[in-house]
């Protein structure tokens, strides 16, 4: 007998080069087998920390300490067959900070960092430097239960919906490749332990920030004031709430106020009056800080909604 014919697929799965058809869940984690001998101590270094491979994470460590606000437990550093690790316990809130942190150093020194939910607020770090064939980055290890939670979605989207689509399982879940796809579906995404080896990914829409326009910087230079920007302030990421196009601004008249120009005095020509008004525009759009940023610091354009319109020339030329 002729053999039944093949249901098609229901549904065409993603193109080769899409990267929603990177997969989010994997069976085959990076392993790292208990040590055979553990030493503990403040440090994951144990010789010089400008020569021993775990510096930089001791370096990354301290800065989520003392900057981050997060509690850091001691440093457990032991020797496997694969290699040195150390194994850290970490607690704290600003889980947003601790994943970009340790995304960073993970790329620049060549680890592979494994984060175990152990409670609300709650992991285990495990990192060792990566071995060949390899990709440096940060997974969470051993999820047993991962939810996708947000306080606002896109229409016609909830939380089971994103659930299907990220195709979420237990095991090893690889952050960046959830981020790339929530990106492309609109949401920014931020991942929080919510219990022993349970994940939480929060969602909130955003729109791509194209670039960013710096004004008034001086005497810092622009790639000072760039580096001083929050990492949800960087082109490529998602901004918050709903953006107003450049368009919109102008059409509902919202740019900085200008003082009135004054009355040209004898034996001074208009032209040099109009331009003390311009520079004085741009200082007092430069002067407004931006919400969240400290006093005094360099606004961008987006702070007020200048328009980037001289001021115009209301005296003539006759005065000369």
């Amino acid at each position: 007998m002729p053999g039944a014919a093949a249901e098609p697929p229901s549904e065409e799965p993603p193109g080769e080069g899409s990267e929603l058809a990177a997969p989010t869940t994997t069976e085959e984690g990076p392993e790292i087998p208990a040590p055979s001998v553990v030493t503990s101590g403040p440090t994951c270094a144990r010789v010089d920390a400008g020569a021993d491979p775990f510096g930089l994470i001791d370096r990354a460590l301290d800065s989520l300490r003392d900057r981050g606000g997060f509690e850091v437990g001691a440093r457990e550093r032991g020797t496997t067959l694969r290699g040195t690790a150390c194994v850290v316990s970490l607690s704290g809130k600003d889980f947003a900070l601790l994943y970009y942190q340790l995304d960073l150093t993970a790329e620049e020194g060549g680890y592979v960092i494994a984060l175990e939910p152990k409670g609300a607020g709650e992991v285990e770090l495990s990192v060792r430097p990566v071995l060949e064939g390899e990709d440096p980055g940060v997974v969470f290890a051993r999820i047993e239960r991962a939810r996708v939670v947000g306080d606002k979605f896109l229409p016609g989207d909830d939380g089971v919906r994103l659930r299907k689509i990220l195709d979420l399982g237990t095991g090893y879940l690889i952050p960046a490749a959830i981020s790339a796809q929530l990106q492309q579906l609109g949401y920014r995404a931020q991942f929080e332990p919510a219990g022993a080896n349970e994940l939480t990914i929060r969602v909130e829409p955003g729109q791509s920030i194209r670039r960013v326009r710096i004004r008034g910087h001086l005497p810092l230079s622009k790639t000072e004031v760039q580096r001083e920007l929050s990492i949800n302030s960087r082109p490529g990421s998602l901004s918050r709430g709903v953006c107003v196009s450049p368009r919109k601004l102008r059409r509902s008249g919202r740019t900085c106020a200008s003082p009135a120009t004054p009355p040209a005095p004898s034996g001074r020509p208009t032209r040099s009056i109009a331009s003390s008004a311009t520079s004085t525009t741009r200082a007092t759009c430069a002067a407004a800080p931006r919400s969240g940023s400290r006093a005094g610091a360099p606004a961008t354009r987006s702070t007020c909604g200048c328009s980037s319109r001289r001021a115009p020339r209301t005296a003539s030329r006759s005065a000369r």
